[in-house]
């Protein structure tokens, strides 16, 4: 969609708009489509440091997934939840929804696109740097080993 093209373009305001627009159109109308347009927006507004959009996107984006049971969504809700956390300086979180992000990644074999994988290596970078590598292969463990059910509570709680 236009948002995803934006933010692989670097065009973050662009991608801002066109998500916001996409989420109003599909709300009432699709669940699965909703949770994507809500990714979208979530990732432009973290780019934007508009921190608060973005969490309340990724909430329903990740909400929405996991009643779908969309695991390849929760996983990048995960990680995107992940990156919010290290921008606000939660490095245990960030390392922990990292780690149930990665678990669900590999459950599902998904990859995401260019622009998600530059994020999420920012975060694992950012991360290590707070924690250092053992502190974060010890909590990487700890979010990996969580059911699914663990980590949409863990997720949510803040």
């Amino acid at each position: 969609n236009l948002s995803d093209l934006m933010l692989e373009e670097g065009d973050t305001a662009r991608a801002y708009s066109f998500a916001a627009e996409a989420l109003r159109a599909v709300r009432d109308l699709d669940r699965y489509a909703t949770t994507v347009a809500a990714m979208n927006f979530a990732a432009a507004a973290l780019e934007l440091e508009k921190y608060a959009e973005a969490k309340a996107a990724l909430h329903e984006a990740l909400t929405i997934a996991f009643q779908l049971r969309a695991d390849e969504m929760c996983g990048w809700a995960f990680a995107d939840l992940a990156a919010l956390a290290a921008a606000s300086d939660e490095w245990e979180r960030a390392a922990m929804l990292l780690g149930a992000s990665d678990a669900l990644r590999a459950r599902t074999g998904s990859t995401g696109s260019a622009y998600d994988e530059r994020r999420r290596e920012q975060t694992i970078g950012a991360t290590t740097n707070a924690l250092g590598p053992a502190a974060l292969g010890e909590l990487h463990a700890r979010g990996r080993a969580l059911t699914q059910e663990e980590a949409f509570a863990y997720a949510l709680n803040e």
